[in-house]
């Protein structure tokens, strides 16, 4: 299908709309007028290469989509940039500047010749969530299986991003807002990647990669997914918690390490939970984990990370 003009400028709006915006709030990000914006997208007004590339920014898109022989406005965008919360919105840039990364780290990886094959990335089957106890369950053994299945025994974990690339699944660090720890996406067009917050401290990184790669794991059909510290409650939340927890290193491997300290370092390790709640990206799910299995979540974080 030849793309002209008119053709680019259908498209443009099916992307904008599908991101939620209006001509207005394009017309603002781009410093132009509303009425500039309109006659674009009429296909009476032609469009640079620079205008395309920042349009394609900010609906998230790679560029190439808008002169692809087909176009669909369904996808990534419309999942992760259409909802309008206060919250929502304070993380799009951080959205778009992820998406743009995965689009990018793609565009090198063909240019070096290097093949990434994600065959080798578990998919668990969705499994229905009507209480915390649910969420603990699944995430708990869904981990279990995960370390089963890679062979990592009940020690703790060494370089995660590291973990991740093996399988063929990009990772990202990127500057976010503060209650946002990280993000999932699926797509075609970025392939499987995860992101954790760059401006988090490394302990908590290292827990959000674990969380994030329990949504690649769990919810990938969702093709996205931000995690939100004001959405914690949430069970899908709470499992990725209690997956990130046990996957770090499962009760088992606790056990084995404090039955190793003295009877003064076991007194003191178990202190060390009055303050375990710091060092987690989501609040209330290790306090569940902590009444549940005891004293799983504080060791995950203090023995592997400290």
């Amino acid at each position: 299908m030849s793309i002209d003009q008119a053709e680019l400028g259908r498209r443009l709006k099916e992307a904008r709309e599908s991101c939620g915006l209006t001509q207005d709030d394009t017309a603002r990000e781009m410093s132009v007028s509303r009425a500039t914006i309109a006659q674009i997208e009429l296909g009476n007004r032609s469009v640079s290469g620079l205008e395309l590339a920042k349009l394609a920014y900010l609906y998230a898109r790679d560029i190439r989509e808008f002169l692809a022989p087909s176009f669909s406005a369904d996808g990534l965008t419309a999942v992760l940039l259409r909802p309008k919360t206060a919250r929502a919105m304070a993380s799009k840039t951080a959205l778009r500047d992820c998406i743009a990364l995965g689009h990018q780290l793609r565009d090198l990886e063909i240019l070096l010749g290097i093949s990434r094959s994600t065959g080798s990335v578990a998919a668990y089957p969705s499994v229905p969530l009507g209480s915390k106890w649910d969420a603990i369950q699944s995430g708990t053994q869904t981990a279990l299986e995960e370390r089963r299945r890679l062979g990592l025994g009940s020690g703790p974990l060494g370089d995660l991003p590291a973990l991740l690339e093996a399988q063929g699944i990009r990772t990202g660090l990127i500057a976010m807002p503060s209650g946002v720890s990280g993000l999932m996406l699926s797509d075609p067009t970025v392939g499987l990647f995860v992101v954790v917050n760059r401006d988090h401290p490394a302990v908590r990184q290292r827990f959000s990669w674990c969380h994030e790669y329990a949504h690649l794991l769990l919810d990938r059909a969702q093709m996205g997914h931000v995690s939100r510290e004001s959405e914690r409650s949430d069970l899908f939340e709470v499992r990725a918690n209690v997956f990130a927890a046990n996957f770090l290193m499962p009760e088992d491997g606790v056990r084995q390490l404090v039955a190793t300290l003295g009877k003064a370092a076991q007194v003191a390790f178990m202190l060390m939970f009055s303050t375990k709640a710091e060092l987690s990206p989501s609040t209330a799910a290790p306090r569940v984990e902590v009444r549940i299995c005891r004293f799983t979540t504080w060791s995950s974080f203090r023995i592997t990370l400290a």
